[in-house]
């Protein structure tokens, strides 16, 4: 739904990564704060347009079930 109808989702850009050394070697993080001096490669969603998405959702299986060739991709 995201990358179809990003305008119902709500976030803010955020470094995330792993840690591939140390004690916590393996474990992801998120740097909320630009404490690593990372650039931010990803969006962190932190809220979404509830009816909205929920009307996305019924929209697309309704449309879903009208179709004639069941392997399209939009």
């Amino acid at each position: 739904a995201w990358l179809i109808e990003p305008s119902l989702f709500h976030g803010r850009p955020v470094a995330v990564g792993v840690e591939v050394t140390g004690y916590t070697k393996g474990h992801s993080y998120a740097d909320y704060r630009g404490q690593t001096g990372r650039p931010a490669n990803t969006t962190l969603v932190t809220g979404v347009d509830e009816a909205g998405f929920r009307e996305f959702v019924i929209g697309r299986i309704a449309a879903y079930g009208g179709r004639t060739d069941h392997h399209a991709v939009e």
